[in-house]
């Protein structure tokens, strides 16, 4: 059914978003740890740095995503809405990852 792929494909973006940024973080942490101890930057300005940095590719990602989607699956919804949807989850899930 149309709700369960589209169900799928949120939970989906919101999960890879999340844990890309996670996986990031685990693969800095100890270069993070130095510079801030060193008081090079804060965590403010590391979240703002990273975000401008990872999150468009992610947002990329989920729109690239949502067009594979749209032409496999032949959804009525605009390709604009989805790709838009899926964006916004992934960029807000890729944030709060990063946040954590």
């Amino acid at each position: 059914s149309r709700v369960a792929l589209l169900s799928f494909g949120c939970i989906s973006m919101a999960f890879i978003g999340e844990m890309r940024a996670l996986d990031r973080f685990a693969k800095e942490k100890k270069v993070i740890g130095r510079e801030r101890a060193a008081c090079r930057y804060s965590g403010a300005t590391y979240l703002a740095a990273k975000s401008m940095a990872e999150l468009p590719s992610d947002g990329l990602f989920a729109c690239l995503f949502a067009l594979v989607v749209h032409h496999q699956c032949g959804l009525r919804i605009p390709l604009g809405e989805l790709a838009g949807i899926c964006g916004l989850i992934a960029l807000v899930c890729a944030a709060l990852g990063l946040a954590i």
